[in-house]
């Protein structure tokens, strides 16, 4: 009863706050991207699915290997103390992810920006 309860704490909390995170993610970095690719949305829609899905798998493989190694607990005070630090290392790993995805999109943008633009795919 109480692993149950532990997991439904533990990822009740988890989840939404990644697809919250994911979908900033989504949203901001499309900005980045168009500016970076140079208007042309269709690279700039693509590398943007490409990374919020990458996000998205890190996430989702980080949470499934902290519910896979929870102990077990005797007690409901015991769960939610241990919870509670999961969830912040979650948060501490939620925002390097965020970071480590913000640090990818400035350096496609730099590096964008100093390439010329003649109208061609900046994949070329």
């Amino acid at each position: 009863m109480y692993d149950l309860m532990r997991d439904a704490l533990y990822l009740g909390l988890s989840v939404p706050l990644t697809i919250a995170a994911g979908w900033k993610l989504h949203r901001t970095g499309r900005k980045f991207l168009m500016d970076a690719f140079h208007g042309d949305a269709v690279i700039a829609g693509a590398v943007n699915q490409i990374l919020v899905a990458s996000f998205g798998l890190i996430m989702a493989g980080y949470l499934a290997m902290t519910v896979n190694f929870f102990k077990s607990f005797a007690d409901l005070d015991d769960i939610v103390g241990y919870d509670l630090a999961h969830f912040g290392g979650f948060l501490i790993f939620l925002g390097v992810t965020l970071f480590f995805h913000i640090v990818v999109l400035g350096w496609m943008r730099g590096r964008a920006r100093r390439r010329p633009h003649h109208g061609e795919s900046i994949l070329a």
